[in-house]
């Protein structure tokens, strides 16, 4: 299925989307700081950010308006995540960029391929996403496992709990 749609109508249409589509790709068109503005202000209110597939193409216009924050994005204007797959064509420069964004409101950047008249799309690394991004960037990662939770199964709290209130001869909270 293909649509055109304004960014007006985005937002509306987003929920709607993340229902009934499996994995949207959804192309951006920006030439000039105008629609890039708009763009990045309907993104605040996209959640998640990551839903779909982007792919940003920043157009040809008089002067190249864009092209400094399309070589090198300041700053996380289109707010994405680290699970954001946004692609982005910057003029004519053959090369497709990947953003993300860890957690600290820098949008990093991926080469992820270049395109060849000849030779078609080229990627640069066969790794997964998160292979990708597995550099936090100094950022530091804590994981806990939990073996027994209340809140994942009642089984392990309510034996420990029956076979107290037994030795107690008091009824048993736990249905069997």
């Amino acid at each position: 299925m293909i649509m055109t749609i304004t960014f007006s109508n985005l937002m509306s249409k987003y929920n709607d989307y993340q229902k009934n589509i499996r994995l949207p790709l959804f192309v951006v068109f920006l030439d000039i700081e105008d629609t890039m503005c708009k763009f990045a202000k309907i993104t605040k209110g996209i959640k998640p950010i990551s839903f779909p597939i982007w792919l940003i193409v920043f157009l040809q216009h008089l002067g190249n308006p864009l092209k400094d924050y399309c070589m090198h994005p300041a700053d996380n204007i289109f707010n994405v995540d680290v699970s954001t797959q946004m692609l982005i064509l910057c003029y004519n420069r053959p090369i497709l960029v990947e953003w993300y964004a860890i957690r600290d409101n820098y949008t990093r950047t991926f080469d992820l391929a270049t395109w060849s008249p000849d030779r078609g799309l080229i990627l640069r690394t066969q790794e997964n996403l998160y292979a990708r991004r597995s550099d936090m960037f100094g950022d530091v990662v804590r994981v806990t496992v939990v073996n027994v939770s209340f809140y994942l199964s009642r089984t392990p709290l309510c034996t420990t709990l029956t076979l107290r209130l037994r030795e107690g001869r008091k009824r048993q909270p736990c249905k069997k």
